[in-house]
């Protein structure tokens, strides 16, 4: 191998671990800082906005203070938090009553079985009974994805 031929690889790779890098920081160390604190009473705030906590197996992420507005859906909710920094990423199919989320951050529901891990949504401390998309956001609101096993006793999070 010449002489030039390396170098020029040196710096390839120097520039991908540099991009990988900043990728990794991008996603897991904010560039801003909110100052909101969660609310786990629900009540609603003088800026008039929600909060959303996703609790994976081994952490949380939480999206202190989204913008709320009348109507509002957890799909709303989400939406807004994929724009946010670090941006909420998921999946889901079907529209309406049918709609079903897939993954969040790349963590996939398990499907069935009764070791089988799967999203879960609660609003408020309560267990969500109507799809992501149809189940109404009070402001001031918690929303909450957890991936569990657990079966939760059925309430309703809906107005």
């Amino acid at each position: 191998m010449t002489r030039p031929n390396l170098r020029n690889r040196l710096i390839t790779a120097a520039m991908f671990a540099g991009v990988a890098a900043v990728a990794i920081l991008a996603r897991y160390w904010p560039l801003q800082q909110k100052s909101a604190p969660l609310r786990q009473d629900g009540a609603p705030s003088s800026n008039a906005s929600v909060d959303l906590r996703i609790r994976f197996a081994d952490e949380d992420r939480d999206y202190p203070g989204l913008p709320w507005r009348q109507g509002m859906t957890v799909r709303d909710v989400m939406d807004a938090a994929a724009k946010d920094v670090p941006a909420l990423v998921f999946a889901c199919h079907g529209f309406g009553e049918a709609a079903f989320l897939d993954e969040i951050g790349g963590v996939r529901n398990e499907g069935g079985g009764a070791a089988s891990r799967n999203w879960q949504l609660w609003v408020n401390g309560v267990f969500a009974t109507r799809s992501f998309e149809l189940t109404r956001v009070p402001a001031g609101a918690l929303v909450e994805w957890r991936y569990d096993v657990r079966i939760p006793d059925r309430g309703d999070a809906d107005d």
